[in-house]
């Protein structure tokens, strides 16, 4: 499948913060490592002051997920924060 989609990407890493209409996430890496993402709020809303919130109406969050270096992690995301040492991303975020 050819994709198409037209995307702003952002390069992150150290605690960064992404928020916006992310459509997937690229761990940067070897296969044999692991990248951290300390927040991953998957959903097209984000959380609004609940930071303790584990979903609601509007999205699910996951904290503290390895991804394998080489691998993409595929939304609807609506926020996500890379962990405090851990590994670098690629957001593809929509245009």
């Amino acid at each position: 499948m050819i994709d198409h989609q037209e995307y702003k990407i952002i390069s992150g890493s150290a605690g960064l913060t992404v928020t916006g209409s992310i459509d997937k996430i690229f761990a940067l890496g070897a296969s044999s490592t692991t990248a951290t993402l300390a927040r991953v709020e998957f959903g097209r809303g984000v959380s609004k002051g609940h930071p303790n919130a584990t979903s609601s109406g509007q999205f699910h969050l996951i904290e503290d997920i390895d991804i394998a270096g080489g691998s993409y992690l595929h939304g609807p995301i609506g926020r996500a924060k890379c962990g405090a040492a851990g590994g670098a991303f690629l957001f593809y975020l929509r245009k």
